[in-house]
């Protein structure tokens, strides 16, 4: 296989955009025989060649150097090296910042026949300068500029495996005779020109104009490639059906397990458009097994045994007996008089009225003594009703008596057994504190050695796909059938305790969270190691006082409701129990040794093959995904929304665009808390009002505005939360393009 160190190139590609008004001022540095030092006279003409471009915002510096044929080919080609140095570092020292530089190290130059061998040795001894100016009238210029002096393209021998380097670290895999014509028809050429671009930070994505988002939803990224393949003559090619490449892309770390396949169809040509990005369903393989031999011993993990929440073995609470009320005695009512007056009873006491004559003052007085007569009569009845009702009152009495003093019985022996129940939980009380802290166990330490146990696991299956592909493409066949016919019931059986196990944990850790352990636990230890505790209350007369009751009462809500946790652990320790897990982690660690030795095997065959670069080996990790066809490929995931987090738009105004001054603008958020970017969108209605929607309010963002006005670049850059983005007008101000790459 060949392999291919991948250059960013500086060479200017006509046809992707138009340089207008472009500028090139050149000229020559001569050297003397076998130095490397400028001379009196190159000093002096590279001080006039700084006046000349000093007004030059974007410039592209091109520097070729030079021998004569005296000495050997290493010596000139070293030589030109240093020539180039000493023109490049004088250029530096007088602050001159191209936006891009090609540094040619050509050496020695054969002589002509027939010509004076000495001067045409003067005029080989030299350094050739050459800064090209550029000034944008469009953002397709800016885009344009940017993205062929960010391409690196390789031409590559398609007869044989490629691997192919990026500058940044990512690295292609290509099988051979992995291209045909977009017809379908087979490559009639050896060699095919490979492009590729690198997008692994925020000034990548600006620079490049790519944002992360899919059908409107944000995504986080953590980098974008783009593959590209052509004829030497500019056919494009596509890859052979049923064929795919390896890109492996690098990361500091690993990546989360939900990282997929995004792909775009948007050309390297057209920057200044869109992206969006189509989720593929493929995962990426993250490892870092390019840099470290892994190491397993499953035998050192310990698998326990999980403890039942068990009865608190308190009694039961007896049945409720309410306290009976003593009954009353009756009263018997007074008895009413029963005798009337005699008529001159009534005449006696009764005068006549003033002037009333004695015709009816005797009437008055006979009407008087019929009215006692009456009232008498109703009197006897009165009486001998009252007198019935209070003898049934009373044998209500006596009856109502008897039951109390059953009932009385019955309460007061309900009462004792709660007292007995009272002092039991006194006596108890240090058990009861045992048993409410074996309740939340998955507070213990091994709970951490589970989960390093599963992460063990899932990186031996890591380390297994990663053997299968790396013993499949270094045509290790007896290692890649090992690999793949390799007895994983074990495996399967170990992460699967594993993973019950911390089941177990989150359901104990939920049901500690839901039912308050910890609370209950310290109210019922504080009161039962109260000096006042058989003083309190018996019974929860008062839900705000502390009580015998309500003790009891939560003690036996809490192992009612610790019943479904108990289900999961006994499923648990069953499968413990049936597993015999000591033979099988010792079966599973002799594997996991073959498997190492087997990368040892293929890291030592990469490296004999040149298939590792120095910048895979200085990345953490390597992302590894298999593609079946060109264009960019974006390594992301969906984010997962918190729960009550407010969305809300963010709005910008640009005020150029309602003016007279013509320009072309492009704005965009950089998340600090996501690696992300978004475009914002110009309104129809309101061509000066910019937006994206669906920005959580408290995170902070930059706002970055990126215009040509004219024929120069001008940047506007606003930091802060985004609820403070609401028609924000941005401060823009001129920068070259070498400033626009520091500054974002």
């Amino acid at each position: 296989m060949k392999k291919i160190r991948l250059l960013t190139l500086c060479i200017f590609l006509f046809g992707c955009f138009t340089i207008v008004q472009a500028q090139t001022i050149s000229t020559t540095l001569y050297f003397e025989s076998g130095q490397h030092q400028l001379t009196k006279a190159s000093t002096l003409e590279l001080e006039s060649f700084l006046v000349k471009i000093s007004k030059l915002k974007d410039f592209d510096l091109d520097l070729k150097a030079y021998t004569d044929d005296i000495g050997t080919a290493e010596y000139n080609q070293k030589l030109a090296e240093r020539r180039a140095t000493s023109v490049k570092e004088f250029l530096d020292g007088h602050g001159i910042q191209p936006s891009f530089t090609e540094i040619e190290k050509l050496g020695e130059i054969a002589l002509v026949e027939d010509a004076d061998q000495v001067t045409q040795r003067q005029n080989n001894r030299r350094v050739d300068i050459a800064v090209t100016a550029f000034q944008p009238h469009s953002l397709d210029d800016m885009y344009g500029y940017l993205l062929n002096r960010r391409t690196g393209q390789e031409k590559i021998d398609i007869r044989q495996d490629n691997v192919i380097f990026g500058p940044k670290g990512t690295e292609l895999y290509l099988p051979r005779n992995c291209f045909q014509l977009v017809d379908g028809s087979p490559v009639d050429f050896n060699e095919v020109q490979i492009t590729l671009q690198e997008a692994y930070d925020n000034r990548d994505f600006i620079l490049h104009n790519l944002t992360t988002m899919s059908d409107g939803e944000l995504i986080e990224t953590a980098g974008m490639v783009y593959i590209d393949a052509q004829t030497l003559d500019g056919r494009k090619l596509e890859l052979v059906p049923g064929i795919e490449l390896m890109v492996a892309m690098p990361s500091a770390d690993v990546l989360p397990e939900d990282m997929q396949l995004f792909t775009a169809d948007r050309t390297a040509t057209n920057s200044a458009m869109p992206i969006n990005w189509d989720a593929q369903g493929q995962n990426f393989l993250s490892t870092d097994f390019n840099n470290k031999v892994p190491k397993f011993n499953f035998e050192e993990f310990e698998l326990k045994m999980l403890p039942l929440i068990t009865s608190p073995n308190i009694s039961a609470w007896p049945t409720r007996v309410e306290k009976p009320l003593l009954p009353e005695l009756p009263v018997r009512q007074a008895i009413r008089e029963t005798n009337p007056p005699t008529l001159e009873e009534v005449t006696a006491a009764n005068v006549p009225y003033e002037k009333e004559s004695d015709k009816k003052y005797l009437a008055r007085m006979e009407s008087t003594f019929e009215n006692a007569k009456k009232q008498s009569e109703a009197n006897i009845l009165f009486n001998a009703n009252a007198e019935k009702y209070y003898q049934k009152q009373l044998l209500e009495y006596t009856e109502a008596t008897k039951n109390y003093e059953l009932a009385q019985a019955k309460y007061l022996d309900y009462e004792s057994k709660v007292r007995a129940i009272q002092q039991e939980l006194f006596d108890k009380k240090e058990d009861l504190k045992l048993w409410f802290h074996n309740m939340h166990w998955a507070e213990a330490g091994f709970e951490q050695e589970m989960k390093t146990m599963v992460f063990s696991f899932k990186k031996f299956l890591k380390l297994k796909t990663f053997l299968e592909f790396e013993c499949k493409r270094l045509e290790m066949t007896e290692d890649l059938a090992f690999v793949k016919e390799a007895e994983l019931k074990q495996s399967k059986l170990i992460i699967s305790l594993g993973i019950k196990f911390l089941n177990c944990a989150r359901h104990n850790k939920q049901f500690d969270h839901s039912h308050n352990i910890s609370a209950t636990e310290r109210f019922v230890d504080e009161l039962l190691a109260s000096p006042n505790y058989m003083e309190l209350p018996l019974f929860e007369e008062n839900s705000a006082i502390a009580n015998v009751e309500r003790i009891h009462r939560k003690i036996i809500a809490m192992y009612g409701a610790a019943q479904v946790q108990n289900m999961v652990t006994e499923n648990y320790n069953e499968i413990l129990t049936l597993s015999n897990f000591k033979e099988n982690a010792q079966k599973l660690d002799s594997l996991c040794y073959l498997f190492t030795q087997i990368q040892e095997k293929v890291l030592a065959e990469k490296l004999a093959r040149g298939w590792m670069s120095p910048e895979t080996a200085r990345s953490n990790f390597s992302n590894m995904v298999m593609v079946n066809s060109l264009g960019w490929i974006n390594c992301d995931r969906f984010l997962r929304a918190k729960k009550d987090e407010r969305k809300i738009s963010l709005t910008v105004k640009d005020e150029l665009i309602a003016s007279d001054t013509p320009e072309e603008v492009q704005y965009y958020v950089i998340f600090s808390t996501v690696r992300g970017v978004m475009n914002m969108s110009a309104s129809s209605d309101f061509p000066d009002l910019f937006s994206t929607r669906n920005i959580p309010e408290n995170e902070p963002v930059k706002i970055v505005g990126i215009r040509v006005v004219e024929d120069h670049v001008e940047v506007g850059i606003y930091e802060g939360l985004a609820k403070d983005v609401q028609d924000l007008k941005l401060r823009f101000v001129p920068k070259t393009l070498n400033e626009l790459r520091y500054l974002l």
